[in-house]
């Protein structure tokens, strides 16, 4: 593992398990499709067309596949921003989750 990665690793209170999924944060005046690629349990790590500055906070709609019921609401606040060939990599923590589905469960693979 690479300095940086090992810091990042050290810094997380939780491992994060990668994942893919779609997912729709919502701005003022329009809505930014995006990647959700990896979770925890307070953490959460999307790629986005644009980038975001560390301490915004936004909304995510994550949209499970299949899913016919409302889509998990989260509220994230933004720890980084990096960029990856042309999309960048936000990751923040989620200080608060609305599922009106009552404990739907967020796929991942740990």
């Amino acid at each position: 593992m690479k300095k940086n990665q090992q810091q990042i690793h050290e810094r997380r209170q939780e491992i994060r398990c990668p994942t893919r999924l779609e997912s729709i944060l919502e701005q003022k005046t329009s809505e930014l499709y995006t990647t959700v690629v990896n979770l925890s349990k307070k953490g959460i790590g999307f790629l986005s067309a644009r980038p975001f500055k560390k301490n915004e906070v936004i909304n995510i709609n994550l949209s499970l596949q299949n899913q016919t019921t409302d889509p998990i609401k989260l509220t994230v606040h933004v720890q980084s921003c990096h960029e990856i060939d042309l999309e960048y990599y936000i990751g923040g923590l989620v200080i608060k989750r609305i599922d009106k589905n009552h404990g739907t469960t967020i796929p991942s693979v740990c």
